[in-house]
């Protein structure tokens, strides 16, 4: 609404907040609602010269691809990192890093994503970024899964899920309990994988996700 307000505000403040606004329903589970803002939010960042806010838009593009179809999240991805860099974004450039790790991991490919991955992980260290340093929790479970090394994916998932209730973040949360337990299937410990899920059964707002 302010934006439509608004149509003579600066191009770059124009293309920031349409960059904040595909998060906002990106966030919201509004992926073709993500997609349109994303893409006004870049038309005006061209416009404008806004090389930050294309690498926020370009970001968006990725995240919004990112279950759905790997190697066009893996695209925008790497754009938005060389803009991210360009422009000193370093918040940009560290989630698109870690996007870009985990949508090879996605598709059961652990090597190619180590490099982005420690690099992310790295960079999140150096700007105390708790949520990023939960998902590298995440991102190193995956890893020792695909590996076969069961008890350090089970130990990495319960670091990534702790954290993430540290900061509050249950999507998260549940994502590193559901890895957890799954990790502990594969080890045939079906009582040890029911204890994060009764958990979140609990208490998660959505217990039909985790069922």
């Amino acid at each position: 609404r302010v934006l439509v307000a608004h149509s003579d505000a600066p191009g770059p403040l124009r293309a920031r907040a349409w960059a904040a606004c595909a998060y906002d329903r990106f966030y919201g589970g509004d992926f073709p609602g993500a997609g349109a803002g994303a893409d006004r939010g870049l038309a005006e960042a061209v416009a404008a010269g806004d090389v930050r806010a294309r690498a926020r838009c370009r970001h968006a593009h990725g995240a919004i691809a990112f279950l759905f179809d790997p190697p066009v999240c893996r695209s925008a991805m790497a754009e938005a990192i060389t803009l991210a860099r360009e422009s000193g974004d370093r918040w940009c450039e560290t989630d698109a890093l870690q996007f870009l790790s985990f949508s090879h991991l996605l598709q059961h490919r652990p090597a190619p994503a180590q490099e982005a991955m420690l690099r992310s992980a790295a960079m999140a260290e150096q700007e105390g970024n708790a949520f990023q340093l939960a998902c590298h929790q995440l991102g190193l479970g995956m890893t020792a899964a695909a590996g076969a090394r069961l008890v350090d994916s089970v130990a990495a998932a319960r670091r990534g899920a702790d954290g993430a209730q540290r900061i509050g973040d249950p999507v998260i949360e549940l994502w590193g309990r559901a890895q957890q337990a799954t990790s502990e299937l594969a080890r045939g410990r079906f009582g040890d994988a029911t204890v994060p899920l009764l958990r979140l059964l609990i208490d998660t707002e959505w217990p039909a996700v985790v069922v």
